[in-house]
């Protein structure tokens, strides 16, 4: 998938935060930014759906319920 750039007008202290944040997990600014939106839209009801992440077993491999 095509990444394509934003440009955000944010405040200067949670950019500050959120450089702190990513810097305790070794990722860069921009990185940790768009984990966060990745882990945050699978959380969410998308679409009037929620995905639901459900941990099973099946002969002894973990499954989701996204598997079945």
């Amino acid at each position: 998938m095509a990444k394509k750039n934003y440009t955000w007008k944010l405040d200067e202290d949670l950019v500050s935060k959120i450089q702190k944040l990513a810097e305790k997990e070794h990722r860069s600014l921009t990185n940790y930014i768009e984990v966060m939106f990745i882990e945050k839209s699978q959380s969410v009801a998308v679409g009037g759906k929620k995905k639901i992440k459900k941990k099973m077993r099946h002969n002894g491999r973990a499954l989701c319920r996204a598997d079945i």
